[in-house]
């Protein structure tokens, strides 16, 4: 009986665990990201994570569901990184697997380990390991099933396998392979795909994601603006005559990643909080996603304001957070969600800057907090602090960094003279005449 299009059931897929992950297992903090495949391999609608966890042996146990049609969808990706704070997350593997219509009728369950392979560029990904995957359509009953053996990378041994299986999977090198017609098996593993899908997620392992100082602080939005900053610039005041709010915005853009920080009411007046494009100003250009906390209201430049969350006032902490990757925004109350206040957010990621801005009314105070000490920190939920703090792995990391390229720089001429700046415990040898900077 022909199946109708339109009929949805869900597609459950458990990442279980991964083993012999790539990479120093005291630094991995190791994730799977899932996605849908439609007929010809193209990623369809969001993506889905699992928790972070240490380690070059996560147990994620973590399971993720899509609600979608029996004839829109033929695959899933599952790609493994290890999250990093101010770089691009770093790429450990990926599998691509293909499901035969088989699997849209079938009542078993997949129940598999599978190798991690790299991006389809021989040479550019060092990857090693595998990932037990547990992938179910609809109501399915699952199977009792035998140990199997993975099939390895071309010229490799077949490596047995211990654990609980579905039942032998054939490799496939090209997503759109018409030979495929496996008869003991529900899918396939695609072993070197026709499309690139991480075409637009080069692995530019030293690519900052967040672009600015590495103390965050405000800064006006134009320089014609009557405000008044104060407090290493993290309070300012609307000194404006008229009645309309006054903006500023952090000193700090951000390209990726998920971050957070704070804002408080610490005068009378009206607060609105959230982000913006770094081309935002008061004339027009740009655009902004904001909270009006004293009408309960969130605003898109240029629309109307939509009712959402409830009233804040005097002394209450509002958090904002962003994350870039899965386009959403939410709003805090005293460290309680006021629940998603935009998903889908039309911003590109990794190319669009975007910035936190903060706009209070007549004579309205009003203080930022970037971090790293917030009021409610998100880090559980794996949000940053705008706010640069190294930690001591990090330190180790530029010690390493600095070593490695002091040698490089020719020596300064017994003429020049050098003058130490210190911040915190950072200090930074400027020598003076020939403009040129030491490391570090």
């Amino acid at each position: 009986m022909e199946r109708s299009s339109s009929e949805k059931k869900t597609l459950k897929v458990t990442v279980v665990q991964a083993r012999d992950l790539t990479g120093d297992a005291a630094k991995l903090n190791a994730y799977a990201e899932v996605s849908v495949l439609d007929i010809k391999g193209k990623s369809i609608g969001k993506s889905k994570s699992t928790k972070v966890l240490k380690g070059k042996a996560p147990k994620w146990s973590d399971q993720v569901e899509f609600s979608v049609p029996a004839r829109t969808f033929s695959g899933l990706i599952v790609q493994c990184w290890d999250k990093r704070t101010f770089r691009r997350d770093g790429f450990l593997g990926k599998i691509t697997i293909k499901f035969n219509v088989e699997l849209l009728e079938s009542k078993d369950a997949i129940d598999e380990w599978y190798d991690l392979s790299n991006r389809g560029k021989k040479g550019s990904d060092n990857v090693s390991g595998a990932v037990h995957l547990k992938i179910q359509y609809g109501e399915l009953k699952k199977k009792k099933s035998k140990a199997v053996k993975m099939p390895r990378d071309e010229g490799e041994p077949d490596r047995p396998f211990s654990d609980e299986g579905h039942k032998q999977l054939t490799a496939s090198k090209k997503w759109d392979d018409q030979n495929i017609k496996l008869k003991d098996s529900v899918a396939v593993v695609i072993g070197e795909d026709s499309v690139d899908y991480d075409s637009d997620q080069e692995d530019s392992t030293y690519e900052s994601i967040r672009r600015g100082p590495l103390a965050a602080a405000l800064e006006k939005l134009n320089k014609d603006q009557k405000i008044a900053l104060t407090n290493r610039n993290l309070e300012f005041t609307n000194n404006g005559s008229s009645y309309s709010s006054q903006y500023v915005k952090a000193n700090v853009r951000v390209t990726n990643g998920k971050w957070y920080f704070e804002t408080q009411m610490i005068g009378s007046g009206q607060l609105q909080v959230g982000w913006a494009t770094d081309t935002y100003d008061l004339s027009g250009a740009g655009d902004s996603w904001m909270f009006d906390t004293s009408s309960s209201q969130i605003l898109r430049k240029g629309a109307n304001g939509t009712a959402y969350g409830e009233r804040c006032s005097y002394n209450d902490v509002i958090g904002c957070s962003l994350d870039v990757q899965n386009k959403t925004i939410c709003f805090y109350k005293n460290g309680r969600s006021l629940g998603e206040a935009w998903r889908d957010v039309n911003f590109q990621d990794g190319v669009e800057r975007l910035v936190p801005v903060i706009g209070v009314n007549r004579q309205g105070r009003a203080k930022a907090n970037f971090g790293p000490n917030m009021s409610h920190s998100m880090a559980a939920q794996g949000f940053h602090a705008l706010h640069c703090s190294l930690n001591e792995s990090d330190l180790k990391d530029l010690e390493k960094l600095f070593n490695k390229y002091k040698g490089l720089s020719p020596s300064p001429s017994p003429s020049h003279k050098h003058t130490q700046h210190r911040c915190g415990n950072n200090t930074r040898i400027i020598a003076r005449g020939c403009g040129r900077r030491d490391p570090g």
